[in-house]
């Protein structure tokens, strides 16, 4: 995730950074379903990181979901 996002390996972000950041290369990326912007469909990097296969359209809200995998318990 963090190779990803272009950050150090030894790098530490809340959920909250993480979502900001996955959500603005979301964006930037031009992932986002044209016909409903509060979907899109992951590419090929991004849905190994959220162990997503079939790729699907997901949300915003979901993506919380998908990547929780990543965080420990604080």
């Amino acid at each position: 995730l963090l190779k990803y996002l272009k950050k150090p390996a030894d790098t530490k972000m809340t959920k909250s950074e993480t979502m900001k950041a996955v959500s603005a290369l979301i964006k930037s990326g031009g992932l986002q379903n044209d016909d409903n912007k509060r979907q899109f469909t992951p590419d090929k990097k991004l849905a190994k990181i959220l162990k997503m296969n079939p790729i699907k359209s997901i949300t915003f809200v979901e993506l919380n979901k998908y990547l929780s995998h990543h965080f420990s318990p604080a």
